[in-house]
């Protein structure tokens, strides 16, 4: 473990005292209702601070990807485009991941979950249809402006589905800094509802929700050396989960 992720644990003593913790975490429900099911959009943005302060935004789904859903039918594209917005005055590096749940919040079964993880789409039209998931063994990203770390994925099936995407921007593999009032790419842009109805029964005929988690790591906690996830995942993931794990104590 490098000096500075060192610091931040040496300084659990002072930051557990303080109540406005520099940290912050959005999180995104959205139920997402496909045919034959009827229900309301859930969206909860949860953020207690700030100083650190960022939102999950999806304007599609908002304005056309919900209504799309209550009526969606096998083949049909839904729009559904999170990203993340920095609404704080200071730089964070930022990194989210996905949970797919049923509607009470439970935990789907590893076939329902993947086949809906496999229906993620950072782009879909008739000549260009790309995955959000590049399943090459180890699970990656095709979206390259986020570096999917799959080792972080709690799924128990071999498809990881849901581990951490951190943001790079046009940095390849390092931390791309998200300035005040900016906003990362979208992590994707489209659920594509299977064709073939032996895909979409059992799967696609019911209610479940896309859970988008956000999280925002002060860049002072990092130096620009220690930016690069080839290089430094482990200690670039213990950095995130040190910082949670002390605002969420210091706000217990």
């Amino acid at each position: 473990m490098n000096a500075r992720i060192k610091s931040i644990f040496s300084q659990k003593r002072t930051l557990y005292t303080v109540s406005a913790a520099v940290f912050a975490l959005a999180i995104l429900i959205v139920g997402v209702t496909l045919a034959f099911f009827s229900s309301t959009d859930k969206v909860t943005n949860e953020v207690n601070t700030k100083e650190y302060d960022i939102k999950i935004y999806e304007p599609k789904w908002s304005t056309t990807g919900s209504n799309a859903a209550k009526t969606s039918e096998p083949g049909e594209t839904i729009d559904k485009d999170p990203y993340v917005y920095n609404s704080c005055e200071n730089d964070v590096y930022i990194r989210v991941k996905i949970d797919i749940l049923d509607s009470s919040g439970n935990t789907l079964s590893a076939e329902v979950a993947n086949a809906i993880a496999k229906a993620i789409y950072v782009s879909y039209d008739d000549t260009n249809k790309t995955t959000l998931f590049k399943d090459d063994g180890t699970i990656t990203s095709n979206n390259s402006y986020f570096y999917y770390d799959s080792s972080s994925a709690t799924t128990t099936s071999d498809y990881k589905y849901d581990g951490w995407f951190y943001y790079v921007g046009d940095n390849n593999d390092a931390l791309e800094v998200l300035e005040s009032k900016k906003s990362t790419e979208k992590l994707f842009n489209y659920i594509h509802i299977p064709e073939l109805k032996s895909d979409y029964n059992g799967i696609f005929d019911q209610e479940f929700d896309i859970v988008i988690t956000a999280q925002a790591l002060p860049t002072n906690l990092l130096d620009d050396n220690q930016t690069s996830l080839t290089s430094n995942l482990s200690d670039i993931s213990a950095a995130f989960n040190s910082y949670i794990t002390l605002y969420k104590y210091a706000n217990t």
